[in-house]
């Protein structure tokens, strides 16, 4: 599955951000991040390299797949 058109290219650096459900964390980080836009952001990874991310998770901090990465952002209707 693939979520970036063929001329799209993610560059080392580029900070990726997603809003990942509703749990406590989830909700408190949105609360103090919340602005004008209606936006909803509670989590962020940086591209690294070879369709890799680097973020923070409760294990730690650790080097995901892309598309692992992404896919926490779909719901039931994508």
């Amino acid at each position: 599955m693939t979520y970036f058109s063929e001329n799209f290219q993610l560059l080392p650096g580029d900070i990726l951000v997603q809003d990942t459900g509703n749990g406590e964390i989830s909700s408190a980080i949105k609360t103090v991040t919340r602005n004008n836009t209606n936006i909803k952001i509670d989590h962020l990874a940086v591209y690294v390299k070879d369709n890799e991310v680097i973020e923070a998770v409760p294990q730690g901090v650790v080097f995901t797949k892309i598309n692992e990465y992404l896919i926490r952002s779909l719901d039931k209707h994508n």
